[in-house]
């Protein structure tokens, strides 16, 4: 079962990149009106380094593969 859940997370995540890289300029248009009008491209930007790390740790296990996403997340958090 965890396996079947790795594989939905790694799919949800991958998911989630592709709609903030494919919505970059509605979402530098939202910021645009209360900010400097590049939250799309930081977000997107982060979203191709998620995608990245995702599929450099496809090949691990799936729960491997979690730990490896979920500490790239911490990482990329704190910088």
């Amino acid at each position: 079962m965890l396996l079947a859940g790795a594989a939905v997370f790694k799919a949800a995540i991958v998911e989630a990149c592709q709609d903030l890289i494919s919505n970059t300029e509605l979402l530098n248009d939202l910021d645009s009106e209360v900010g400097d009008g590049d939250c799309g491209s930081t977000l997107a930007n982060g979203a191709r380094c998620m995608h990245q790390i995702i599929f450099k740790y496809n090949n691990h296990t799936g729960d491997q593969s979690v730990s490896f996403v979920l500490a790239s997340l911490a990482a990329f958090q704190l910088y």
